[in-house]
């Protein structure tokens, strides 16, 4: 289970979130698993660029609690 994901303001812009999330969906795809989300602001996250991005990276958002779901590719 990954819990939370925060990257520190001064390295934030540089693509670190998006590689985590694309090795997680890599192995996912692989491994025929599906991944939930739930975007919350508890680390002080963004909801209106975060949500984008996960939906961006292939998330479904589910409800308009910010729960999202990723299907397997394969």
């Amino acid at each position: 289970y990954l819990v939370g994901l925060s990257i520190r303001k001064e390295y934030r812009g540089q693509g670190i979130a998006t590689q985590v999330i694309q090795e997680i969906l890599r192995y996912a795809d692989e491994n025929s698993f599906q991944v939930h989300a739930w975007a919350c602001n508890i680390f002080g996250t963004d909801l209106r660029t975060w949500v984008p991005f996960l939906e961006e990276m292939g998330f479904i958002r589910m409800d308009e609690d910010n729960n999202l779901i990723y299907f397997p590719k394969k």
